[in-house]
């Protein structure tokens, strides 16, 4: 089981203006703990132990919000005999998080390149942008990772059917097996946002991912598209160079929240189960 992860959190949310000028998209609130938090509880239930968040914009906001409550707050808290909320407000005790700053947006290669000094082991990428829902958090990502340590994969990553295949990257495959009551696939080629008329499958990749440090050679190598390093193109080449590159198929419930409309349903699909 992978112990460190990352999570890319430095993206401006420009589809979510205008409130991500004051809120990284990363802060918004799920229920009452912002998307970050739930993500970290996720990978806290996987086994994680070490995290690292690389920022840009509004990074001050985000680390912040995993520091001490100021004493002038706890003063106050405990003369409303609200102490309770002191609790609540604790930064995880169980993890370890770093914080890296991402002095320029090069997309999630970039951002997994910056924390590279920590990544010496197999390691999991979490974007912090993208919410999943399961009856036990962390599973999915747990078996990713045992996945691809058995298969000896170069990247995992999560594949879920999705209606619109120009929203994402859609995985082709030459086989799928099952295992550990999942179905993997053997990733060939993964094609960034194509046409309908042009996709290879309807699986489009999700933002869960195992990665090997072998990989971030691929990622140094693969072009530069849009003024991002297409991670796409980088899993191609590691699968044409006859690495193994895998695919492991979600059967939960996943929400982009890089675009308002899956905002809007994650919020009120965690909070009625949270009523439930």
């Amino acid at each position: 089981m992978a112990s460190i992860a990352v999570i890319p959190a430095a993206g401006i949310g420009t589809r979510l203006f205008p409130i991500t000028k004051a809120i990284p998209k990363v802060m918004l609130p799920i229920g009452h703990l912002p998307l970050i938090h739930h993500i970290i509880n996720e990978l806290r239930s996987a086994g994680v132990k070490k995290i690292v968040i690389v920022t840009h914009w509004k990074e001050d906001v985000i680390r912040s919000y995993f520091e001490e409550l100021p004493s002038t707050l706890v003063e106050e808290l405990r003369r409303q005999r609200k102490e309770h909320l002191i609790e609540r407000a604790r930064p995880p005790r169980d993890v370890e998080i770093h914080f890296v700053h991402q002095p320029k947006l090069t997309g999630l290669a970039g951002a997994v390149l910056c924390a590279e000094k920590f990544l010496t082991d197999d390691f999991i990428v979490a974007l912090g942008d993208n919410l999943l829902i399961e009856d036990r958090p962390g599973q999915f990502v747990r078996k990713m990772s045992q996945i691809h340590k058995s298969r000896r994969s170069i990247a995992t990553f999560g594949v879920s059917p999705v209606e619109d295949v120009t929203r994402v990257g859609v995985i082709a495959y030459s086989r799928k097996e099952e295992e550990i009551g999942e179905t993997v696939y053997f990733v060939t080629r993964v094609v960034e946002k194509p046409r309908p008329e042009e996709a290879p499958s309807n699986l489009g990749v999700m933002g869960r991912y195992v990665f090997s440090p072998e990989l971030l050679d691929y990622f140094r190598r693969a072009p530069v598209v849009g003024g991002e390093i297409s991670e796409t193109d980088a899993f191609t080449m590691a699968s044409q160079d006859g690495k193994t590159v895998l695919a492991v198929e979600f059967r939960g419930t996943w929400y982009d929240i890089g675009h308002v409309d899956s905002y809007i349903r994650a919020f009120i699909d965690f909070t009625s189960r949270m009523r439930d």
